[in-house]
């Protein structure tokens, strides 16, 4: 799909093919965002697309949960809570694999609570952190 669509890009337009295919023309807000985003950082690999996707679904998570915490939490502890937090995450991870079925929280979202932590983390380190 993404070869098609730098091809496109080439020729200045977006690629068109049947949904069959699996290959569209961006239709939303976030289609239009991702492909900039391929845009921006000559992206050519086809993984990148997926790639981009799930890091904006990240980036809607984490605004949602910052509303709820704000900064204080993360910032009390520091990258060591961080690292207690993903432990955290990793444990539940390992618990959720071994049922058949999950009671809580997916598995999913286990994850992409572990992909933000990641992120905080490394904000953290580079001291971009907001205390408040």
């Amino acid at each position: 799909m993404l070869r098609m669509a730098l091809r496109a890009r080439e020729r200045k337009e977006r690629p068109y093919t049947t949904t069959e295919s699996n290959n569209t023309i961006p239709t939303s807000k976030k289609e239009e965002l991702i492909y900039h985003v391929l845009d921006e950082l000559a992206c050519t690999e086809n993984q990148t697309y997926h790639f981009i996707a799930q890091v904006l679904e990240d980036i809607k998570l984490f605004e949602q949960k910052h509303q709820d915490y704000g900064p204080a939490n993360i910032s009390e502890f520091g990258e060591y809570g961080v690292l207690v937090r993903s432990n955290d995450k990793m444990a539940r991870l390992k618990n959720l694999n071994k049922r058949d079925r999950v009671m809580n929280e997916s598995v999913d979202i286990t994850w992409q609570d572990l992909s933000i932590y990641g992120v905080i983390a490394r904000l953290i380190r580079a001291e971009l952190w907001l205390k408040e």
